[in-house]
């Protein structure tokens, strides 16, 4: 009984659901990662070598210039009022903190993946080089911490680590 109860409820739940465009007409290729603090969304144009950000709040939100690169961003992640960008062509994460009005990078690695943060460690997975590496961002101490995956996405929960690898299959 209380199986056949959890099935209806999340059967209940998804035919509930609804997607709601927050950006339509925005003309740029190669757009590849998001992520999100408060009411903004940060994402990236791969092509266009760029990082923007729009407020969701709003009916129609004016899309933002965060930051021109010189390389490709192909993920993003924020924690606090920092911005990590990783870069390819070649590997590389950079920071950028949203609190001073000159916006500036600085690399923290030479790696660029799917981020999270733990504590004081960023950990940034590396499909090429299948590995994930912990950049203490106090120390800046850089240790590969998982060789031999290639890594594709990361969420944390409870402080630990979860991620794919399509190349394990796990």
């Amino acid at each position: 009984m209380k199986t056949k109860l959890l099935l209806l409820l999340l059967t209940t739940n998804f035919l509930f659901c609804q997607v709601t465009d927050v950006l339509t007409d925005f003309n740029s290729a190669g757009l590849s990662n998001l992520t999100f603090k408060s009411n903004y969304i940060y994402f990236n144009s791969y092509v266009q070598k760029k990082v923007y950000r729009i407020d969701h709040t709003f009916t129609n939100p004016t899309v933002e210039l965060v930051y021109q690169f010189n390389e490709n961003p192909n993920f993003v992640y924020i924690e606090n009022d920092i911005l990590f960008v990783g870069v390819e062509n070649p590997f590389k994460t950079y920071k950028i903190d949203l609190n001073t009005d000159e916006l500036n990078t600085e690399l923290i690695a030479n790696v660029a993946g799917p981020m999270v943060k733990i504590n004081d460690d960023l950990y940034i997975g590396q499909y090429s080089a299948s590995k994930i590496v912990k950049i203490n961002l106090t120390t800046s101490l850089q240790t590969d911490v998982l060789v031999g995956y290639k890594p594709n996405f990361f969420t944390v929960h409870d402080n630990k680590l979860f991620f794919t690898s399509n190349y394990t299959n796990a």
